[in-house]
C-alpha cells in the first residue's frame, strides 16, 4: 500500500540516516559558502590562490577581511558569569566573543580591536604574525613578513605603501610622516566617508609619527583572537537545516529574528560587502554595499518509534519505543529520561517583541517545541551544554498536544538540552524542534547566473562541546574539569561580574588544571582555547600551553604554546590550538592547560573545547536551492543516496538571480509524527468558505489536455480511493454522509464548458473561468495549466499574472483552488522549472493548497527517468495504465494514477480541515 497519508505540499523523500558535517560550496567568486569558507585555513587558501608573493597573499587576504567583515558595534555573547550581553553598550570588551569561526558564521561584523582580533588567525594561517596596535581613536592591525611590520586597516579599509611599493608600518611612517599620502588605487585607502575618513586616518597617522618620536607607546597588542569552535553542522534522521540569505524571510521587519541590541538589527551600507572585489579611487568606490544578515533554520522531528532518534539523544536512561503509543516510553514504568541536543556554528537568535533588543528584552521564535504525550511527562532545558537545568511549564490540551518558546531560555547560546522524564504508562508520541538562528551572509553559498556549479560533501563528523561555566560552584567544576589531576597549587573561585579569574596560582610555580572532552562516538580531533592572564609587560620566561591525553594521563603530548613577544601590552591572551587524536580509537580525551609567568602569580580566565567525533556513513540527503528570478521563486532539489560523501551538480540558473535560500534535508521517509498541525493555508481557505453557497462536493477541474483526459479524476467516481491509505494522519478515511463517488461531484465533467481542454493556455482558461464558477458553481477547483504555455522555450510574461487571476476569480466565488505544478516535459525541463516555481510562490504567498505534481514525478523517476515510465513517449503527457491502483508500484509507473493519488490526497484534505472540520 502506499505509505504517504498527506501529499498537499510534497517533500522530497530519501533514505534514512543522519549526515554529519555537510557542506555546499558554489562557484561564486566571492561568496561560495562554508564548503569553500569551513576553516580559517580553507579562507586563505581561497583569498590567496594564485598570489605569489608575501605582500601579494597579504594584500589579497586583506580584501578578502574587506568583502566579509563590516564596521558595527561588536557582538556580545554570555561570557562573564552573570552578566546579561547587550550591544547597546557597544564598550564592554569582557563581553565580546574573540573567537573568528563564531564571527565568520554568525556575525561578520564589529568594532576595530574586536576585527582586528578576529583577522589574526587568518595571518596565522597565511605564514604571518600578527599584532593589534592602538591609534588615535581607532585600532590597525600590523602584519609581519620581508623582515618588518606592515599596517593592514580592515576596518576603515586602509592602506598606506612606502616608496619601494611595500604596505607601510608604523615605523615606516614613523620615519617618514609623508607617507600619509602614498596610496594606490584601486586598493581602498579609507574610502566610507569620503574624503573625510581619509583626511581623519592621515591626521592620525602624523600624531603617531609625532608623539612616537616623543617617546609616547602606541600600544601592541599579542593573541587577541582565535579560531575554536568548528564550522561543523551535524543533522541526524528527521531534521534540515535551511539557510535563509533575505532576513525578511520570517515577513517583514516586524519578523525578523537577530541577536543584537538595535532596531531591524544589524546592518550597515558602508561596507564592501556584497559589493564585488573593493575598489577605490578617490571619489569612486563600490564601498557602498548593504551589510546584513540572514537565518538558519534547523527542524528536527526524530522518529520515536524507531531507534533512529538516539541520533539526537546526548543522554537516555530506562527507555523504551515501539510503533504504539506512547511511542517513548518507560522500559518498566520506572523512572525514564531522555535528553535532546542542538549545537551548531550559529547563534540562536529570536525575534524581540520590541523590533530591536531581543538580547535584555523578550523575544519569540528562537527555539519552539512542539510535541504530543500521553500521561504526566516533565521536561527541563539547558543553555549550557547540560551543567545546569531549568524546569519548563508546557500547556497540554486535552489530547496531549503542546507547544512552547523557549527563545528566551537559550538565545545567545550556541546549542540547548532538553531533557524529557516520565513513568508509568505516560511517555511521548511525537516532539519537532526548530531552533532559529542568525548567520552571517558571507557564509551563504551564493548562486551564480547562467548554471551554477556546486560541491557537496559530507565529511562524516559530529560536534561536542565542553563549555565550563566558571560561574558555577568548586562543588560543579567535577562537570567539566578531571579535578584529581589538578595541581596542589591552583585553587578554584567562580566568576562573577566583577571577578576576572576563576582558576589561580597560589604562589609563582607553574599551575596545572585538567579538562575532560567526551564524545558519542570516536573522537576525530580535539580542539580547544583558553584565555590567561599575563602582566604588563610579560615576564622574561612565560608557560602557556596545552597537552592531550588519551590514555587517561599516563602520556601527554603538546599541541599548542603561547608565544608571548616582550614588546606585549595585552593584559591577557588566548592560546589555541588543535589536534588530530583518531589514531587513539578513543572517545574520551584529557587536556591539560599549563599556566606559569615567571615568578608571578596567574591564572585561567575562559576556557572552550571541542570534540569533534566520527559520525555514520552519510545516509540519504536532500540538497535543495532556492531564488528568485525576475520576482518568481525557482527551486533545484538534488537527492543524494545513502553513501554519497561528495557529489557535484549544476543548478539551472537564469541570467537573473537572487539568492533566497539553500536546505539540506535527512529526511526520515515517514510523515509528521505531530499530528494535527495545520498548514498555512487552512485558516486563509476557511475564511474563503465561509461564503460559499454554490453546489457541495463539486470539484472543477482547470487546465489543458492532461485535465481533459478522462484518466484524470474519473476514477474517484468508480471505485474507492481511501481503501490505499496506510498511515494514520489523524484524518477520516472518507466523508461521514458516504463515500467518496456519493459526494464529489463532476469528476466526468470534461470539456471547455466545464474549464478544461487540449492545447489551452493559462488565456484560454481566464477565459472561460467566470463562465464555469457561474455555472457549475463548485467548492474546490483543481488547477493546472501551463505544459502549452512553455512549448516555445519560455514562460509568457503575462503567465504570473494571468494564472494569478484565475485564482483570484474562484477565491472572489468562495471556491478553493488546489494548485498543481505541471509534470516535466521533454527539452523543456528548465522552462518547465521555471514556470513551476510561478505555481509555487503563489500558492505560498496566496496561501493556498499546492501539489506539487512536477516535485513527486522526480523524486520516484529521478534523472529524466521519467521519460517512458511516469511521462508518456510524446514527452508532454502522463501515462495512464491502472489509473485507480494506488501503490507504490504503480505510482512509478502510471503518471495519471500518480496525479489522481495526489489529488484525492489534497481533496481529502480540504474536505476535513475546511469543509467538514469538526465544530470549534
Amino acid at each position: 500500500m502506499h505509505g504517504s497519508a498527506l501529499a498537499i505540499t510534497l517533500v522530497a523523500s530519501a533514505c534514512l540516516g543522519e549526515v554529519g558535517d555537510p557542506t555546499i560550496r558554489t562557484d561564486h567568486p566571492h561568496y561560495p559558502g562554508e564548503g569553500a569558507f569551513q576553516s580559517v585555513e580553507d579562507c586563505v587558501r581561497f583569498a590567496t590562490s594564485g598570489a605569489k608573493t608575501d605582500q601579494d597573499r597579504a594584500i589579497a587576504l586583506f580584501k578578502w577581511l574587506l568583502t566579509h567583515q563590516y564596521h558595527l558595534a561588536s557582538p556580545q555573547e554570555f561570557c562573564v558569569p552573570g552578566r546579561q550581553p547587550n550591544t547597546a553598550v557597544p564598550g564592554d570588551y569582557e563581553m565580546i566573543p574573540f573567537d573568528a569561526n563564531r564571527a565568520r558564521f554568525s556575525y561578520g561584523y564589529g568594532l576595530c580591536g574586536t576585527v582586528h582580533a578576529w583577522n589574526e588567525p587568518y595571518w596565522a594561517a597565511a605564514g604571518m604574525r600578527a599584532r593589534r596596535r592602538a591609534f588615535p581613536g581607532h585600532v590597525n592591525s600590523e602584519v609581519f613578513y620581508g623582515g618588518s611590520w606592515h599596517a593592514f586597516d580592515t576596518d576603515m579599509a586602509g592602506l598606506l605603501f612606502r616608496k619601494d611599493g611595500v604596505v607601510a608600518g608604523y615605523e615606516d611612517v614613523v620615519r617618514d610622516p609623508g607617507l600619509v599620502d602614498s596610496v594606490k588605487p584601486p586598493l581602498p585607502h579609507y574610502p566610507f566617508a569620503w574624503p573625510s575618513d581619509f583626511d581623519t586616518m592621515k591626521r592620525g597617522w602624523r600624531e603617531v609619527a609625532e608623539t612616537t618620536k616623543s617617546g609616547k607607546t602606541w600600544y601592541s597588542l599579542y593573541n587577541s583572537g582565535y579560531a575554536g569552535h568548528p564550522g561543523i553542522v551535524h543533522l541526524r534522521t528527521g531534521e534540515s537545516f535551511t539557510r535563509w540569505f533575505d532576513r525578511d524571510h520570517f515577513g517583514g521587519p516586524t519578523k525578523r529574528r537577530f541577536w543584537h541590541n538595535a532596531e531591524g538589527g544589524p546592518q550597515r551600507n558602508w561596507t564592501f560587502l556584497n559589493n564585488g572585489t573593493p575598489f577605490h579611487d578617490g571619489a569612486k568606490s563600490n564601498s557602498r554595499g548593504n551589510a546584513s544578515y540572514g537565518n538558519g533554520e534547523f527542524v528536527y522531528e526524530p522518529p520515536l518509534a524507531d531507534g533512529r532518534f538516539r541520533e539526537g539523544a546526548v543522554t537516555s536512561s530506562n527507555l523504551a519505543h515501539r510503533a504504539e503509543s506512547p511511542r517513548l516510553h518507560s522500559a518498566d514504568g520506572e523512572p525514564a529520561t531522555v535528553t535532546f541536543r542542538h549545537f551548531s556554528p550559529y547563534v540562536v537568535c529570536g525575534d524581540p517583541l520590541d523590533d530591536a533588543n531581543p538580547m535584555t528584552g523578550p523575544a519569540t521564535d528562537g527555539l519552539v517545541v512542539e510535541g504530543r504525550v500521553v500521561g504526566r511527562v516533565t521536561f527541563s532545558v539547558s543553555a549550557n551544554e547540560g551543567l545546569t537545568w531549568q524546569e519548563v511549564a508546557t500547556d497540554l490540551a486535552a489530547d496531549g498536544r503542546f507547544r512552547v518558546d523557549l527563545t528566551d531560555r537559550v538565545k545567545g547560546r550556541y546549542g540547548w538540552h532538553l531533557r524529557c522524564s516520565f513513568e508509568g504508562d505516560s511517555g511521548i508520541d511525537a516532539l519537532r524542534f526548530t531552533t532559529v538562528t542568525q548567520v552571517a551572509q558571507g557564509i551563504h553559498p551564493r548562486l551564480t547566473p547562467d548554471g551554477c556549479e556546486v560541491v557537496y560533501r559530507a565529511g562524516s563528523r559530529g560536534v561536542t562541546a565542553v563549555l565550563p561555566d566558571f560561574g558555577l560552584p568548586e562543588t560543579s567544576t567535577s562537570l567539566f574539569e578531571e579535578r584529581s589531576m589538578r595541581s596542589a597549587n591552583v585553587e578554584y573561585e567562580p566568576r562573577g561580574p566583577r571577578s576576572r579569574l576563576a582558576y589561580r596560582t597560589t604562589d609563582s610555580r607553574p599551575g596545572q588544571v585538567v579538562f575532560r572532552v567526551e564524545s558519542p562516538g570516536e573522537l576525530l580531533e580535539v580542539r580547544a582555547a583558553v584565555r590567561y592572564q599575563l602582566r604588563v609587560p610579560p615576564p622574561a620566561r612565560t608557560d602557556y600551553r596545552m597537552e592531550v591525553s588519551t590514555d587517561e594521563g599516563r602520556t601527554w603530548r603538546e599541541f599548542a604554546k603561547a608565544d608571548v613577544p616582550a614588546d606585549n601590552e595585552f593584559s591577557s591572551g588566548w592560546l589555541s590550538g588543535r589536534t588530530d587524536v583518531s589514531a587513539a580509537r578513543v572517545k574520551r580525551a584529557l587536556v591539560r592547560v599549563t599556566f606559569h609567568a615567571d615568578g608571578h602569580r596567574t591564572g585561567l580566565i575562559a576556557a572552550r573545547f571541542y570534540g569533534v567525533h566520527r559520525t555514520s556513513r552519510p545516509s540519504g540527503t536532500v540538497v535543495e536551492f532556492g531564488w528568485r528570478e525576475k520576482g518568481r521563486l525557482r527551486t533545484h532539489a538534488v537527492e543524494l543516496d545513502e553513501g554519497a560523501g561528495e557529489k557535484t551538480f549544476t543548478v539551472p540558473t537564469g541570467p537573473s538571480v537572487v539568492d533566497d535560500y539553500v536546505r539540506v534535508s535527512a529526511p526520515s521517509n515517514s510523515e509528521s509524527e505531530i499530528g494535527r498541525r495545520e498548514p498555512a493555508w487552512v485558516e486563509p481557505t476557511r475564511k474563503v468558505h465561509a461564503g460559499f453557497e454554490g453546489r457541495p462536493g463539486y470539484v472543477a477541474q482547470f487546465g489543458d489536455s492532461i485535465t481533459h483526459s478522462m484518466a484524470f479524476w474519473t476514477p474517484v467516481d468508480w471505485d474507492e480511493p481511501q481503501k490505499y491509505l496506510a498511515a494514520e494522519d489523524g484524518l477520516p478515511a472518507k466523508p461521514a454522509n458516504g463515500r467518496w463517488r456519493d459526494v464529489v461531484r463532476g469528476t466526468r465533467d470534461k470539456g471547455p464548458k466545464h474549464g478544461n481542454f487540449s492545447g489551452w493556455t493559462v488565456k484560454n482558461l481566464l477565459a472561460s473561468v467566470d463562465a464555469v464558477l457561474a455555472r457549475e458553481k463548485p467548492e474546490i477547483a483543481i488547477v493546472m495549466v501551463g505544459t502549452n504555455d512553455v512549448a516555445r522555450g519560455t514562460v509568457p510574461e503575462s503567465f504570473a499574472e494571468d494564472l494569478e487571476a484565475v485564482v483570484s476569480r474562484c477565491l472572489s466565488a468562495h471556491c478553493i483552488p488546489v494548485l498543481n505544478t505541471i509534470p516535466p516535459r521533454r527539452g523543456r525541463e528548465k522552462v518547465v522549472e521555471e514556470l513551476n516555481g510561478v505555481v509555487r510562490e503563489l500558492a505560498k504567498r496566496k496561501r493556498l493548497p499546492l501539489v506539487d505534481y512536477h516535485a513527486e514525478i522526480v523524486r520516484r523517476r529521478p534523472n529524466g527517468t521519467w521519460a517512458g515510465t511516469l511521462i508518456s513517449d510524446d514527452g508532454v503527457h502522463p501515462t495512464a495504465g491502472k489509473t485507480n491502483v494506488y501503490t507504490d508500484e504503480n505510482l512509478a509507473v502510471s503518471g495519471y494514477a500518480l496525479r489522481n493519488w495526489l489529488n484525492f490526497l489534497a481533496v481529502r484534505e480540504v474536505w476535513f480541515r475546511v469543509l467538514e472540520r469538526p465544530a470549534d
